[in-house]
């Protein structure tokens, strides 16, 4: 008996029988989308079309904002573009950029994440013919933001230093300088700023403009209940 895929001499025949059908090459029911990770697109058996596979898909999170996606295919012989798709907490996948990658691309940064999220992600790679290919869901999960005070540089210093905080909410902060003995020296920051990262600096000189002695000195940032401290030395 003939079948549709072997009855080339009909050609209307085949091409309904088998065109745009989706396949679960993998059985299993977890990958692809649906289960299913390719897409056929019927051809003349002279065609002779290369073989794509997805042979590797990694997503890590760069910091509380960016997201870095690669991806490698078996061949790039034939492959007219990538999509990348992108879905959140459950919901339906997504184009993550508008449009399509080119077949050289393979590394893209999303910069669209939201810090503390957990996002899940498929790419599919085209061939010229318009079959489909598709990678495993990958999921990844962005590091929150946290208040934090960074480490003054340069340090020790004689001229000004600087640093920066990060703050994870909107917040009523104060940002000052001490002296060993507990003596706010000079307030470098205060009130409410939104959340975010702020890079800030001290000049070696007190709230009244004059130059403070060489020594060991204290900065301390206090916001949403949480005190940060580190210290910091001044060269003259």
């Amino acid at each position: 008996m003939v079948t549709p895929r072997d009855d080339f001499t009909h050609v209307d025949r085949a091409a309904v029988a088998y065109h745009g059908l989706w396949f679960d090459l993998d059985d299993d029911p977890a990958t692809g989308i649906d289960g299913k990770e390719h897409q056929e697109h019927w051809y003349l058996p002279n065609d002779n079309p290369t073989p794509i596979a997805i042979t590797r898909f990694e997503a890590r999170a760069l910091d509380p904002h960016r997201v870095k996606v690669e991806w490698e295919a078996s061949s790039s012989d034939g492959i007219e573009s990538f999509d990348l798709l992108r879905a959140t907490s459950g919901d339906a996948l997504r184009r993550v950029v508008p449009g399509t990658f080119g077949p050289a691309t393979s590394v893209f940064v999303d910069e669209t994440v939201t810090p503390g999220g957990h996002y899940e992600y498929v790419v599919v790679a085209r061939d010229v013919r318009g079959a489909e290919f598709i990678s495993p869901r990958i999921g990844v999960t962005v590091p929150s933001v946290v208040l934090s005070l960074g480490q003054n540089s340069p340090n020790p210093f004689n001229e000004s230093t600087s640093f920066g905080i990060t703050l994870p909410e909107r917040a009523d902060v104060d940002v000052s300088v001490y002296d060993v003995s507990g003596r706010r020296v000079a307030t470098i920051a205060s009130g409410v700023r939104d959340a975010g990262d702020y890079d800030l600096d001290w000049n070696g000189t007190d709230d009244a403009g004059r130059r403070v002695a060489a020594g060991v000195y204290f900065y301390r940032l206090e916001a949403g209940g949480r005190t940060l401290t580190r210290k910091l030395v001044l060269t003259r």
